[in-house]
């Protein structure tokens, strides 16, 4: 969740329930992407002109605090985008439009931190694309599953 966020859970019938909201599931404590935003765009193929990449690269710049080294692989198809470039679907570039797809959809869940935890800052400044880091906190989440 964003900075400054407060989230309310809303009970009934002993079950949580989150709301929809900005291209956001919020339930209880956590921030999800919203898997009816997503079903569109994993529809469509690799991009065959700059409008389509363009619009593919604004969808996902705005979940990228749930993606791993977003501006390594961004910056691949982002060339695509330049005038003085040539639009022209390698094999880097349409394997980083599919890894790109994929972490969308498979995207973590993100939960505010307990700050009675340790955290673990992980940094990748291995190639010179991109630099990028997160700051981690292990936790156990326990699923309770009921039936009816």
């Amino acid at each position: 969740m964003a900075p400054g966020w407060i989230a309310a859970t809303i009970k009934e019938e002993g079950q949580t329930r989150g709301c929809d909201t900005l291209g956001h599931k919020v339930s209880g404590l956590s921030l999800a992407i919203d898997q009816n935003k997503l079903a569109e765009v994993m529809l469509r193929p690799v991009p065959k002109n700059i409008k389509y990449m363009k619009y593919f690269l604004g969808f996902a710049s705005y979940y990228r605090n749930h993606m791993r080294s977003f501006s390594h692989i961004r910056s691949i198809l982002y060339r695509l985008c330049s005038q003085d470039v040539v639009f022209e679907i390698t094999k880097e570039r349409r394997d980083a439009y599919k890894r790109r797809k994929h972490e969308l959809v498979n995207a973590p869940v993100l939960i505010l931190p307990d700050f009675k935890l340790p955290f673990k800052l992980y940094i990748d400044a291995a190639c010179s694309q991109g630099l990028g880091g997160a700051l981690f906190q292990r936790k156990t989440v326990k699923v309770k599953q009921e039936r009816e």
